[in-house]
């Protein structure tokens, strides 16, 4: 007798025990969340900060929702949307706090296109202008329209991995003939750099006219630097 009331009173435990459970659990899913944490990364720019994301999201009323799985992976879809943002990590702790984890874009350039102003990424996507911050870029204008974005791009690329033409050329400019103009900071020439294929030559033989040329002629001599010919260097003089 007292082995069946054993049994039965573990039995009871047992099924309170679940019910419990499964109560906290149906509880925790329909609490409504909360912003606990937020990481952003690469954000030198300022293009974000807390504060705009907790706004955009709130905004977009997705705090109201419970915190099922495919909720915060609604939230996690919604902030790689924002186009200040390059990648987005948002996972959901046991007190429905959102940690969310920001990679920021990092533009490598500014383009002005006729009436229009935006950034260029690294994978040759549009970023629109931000009223929060200006960065300081690679402006690149003229006849844009001529000339392959992504093309555009890669030289932009370029230019920013490296210290010295990051810090030397200021702009890229497009002519009415396709050909890449590059205006650089010190020197005043203009440098007819052609279409965007064979940089890293292009960009030797600029760096051996700065090194042999100007160091001999000096800066003023030559007005006009010409990259586009295969194996030469064709300069003209002031």
């Amino acid at each position: 007798m007292n082995i069946i009331l054993n049994i039965l009173k573990w039995l009871i435990v047992l099924i309170v025990f679940t019910l419990l459970v499964s109560f906290a659990s149906k509880k925790r899913i329909l609490d409504k969340l909360y912003v606990n944490h937020i990481n952003i990364e690469s954000n030198k720019d300022k293009f974000l900060s807390d504060s705009i994301i907790f706004n955009y999201i709130n905004n977009k009323s997705l705090l109201d929702i419970d915190s099922s799985l495919n909720n915060f992976q609604l939230i996690e879809l919604t902030l790689k949307q924002n186009p200040y943002v390059d990648n987005a990590t948002v996972f959901v702790d046991y007190n429905n706090g959102v940690n969310i984890e920001i990679q920021a874009v990092d533009p490598v350039a500014r383009v002005f296109n006729k009436s229009k102003s935006y950034y260029l990424d690294k994978n040759s996507r549009e970023i629109p202008c931000s009223s929060n911050f200006t960065k300081r870029s690679l402006i690149i204008n003229g006849d844009v329209d001529l000339v392959d974005v992504q093309e555009l791009c890669s030289l932009a690329v370029y230019i920013k991995s490296d210290s010295l033409w990051s810090a030397q050329i200021s702009q890229v400019f497009i002519e009415k003939n396709a050909d890449i103009i590059l205006i650089p900071r010190v020197g005043g020439q203009k440098i007819i750099f052609g279409n965007a294929s064979y940089l890293e030559l292009k960009f030797n033989k600029l760096k051996l006219f700065y090194k042999d040329i100007v160091r001999f002629k000096g800066w003023s001599y030559y007005n006009i630097v010409n990259l586009k010919f295969n194996n030469q260097i064709v300069c003209t003089k002031n």
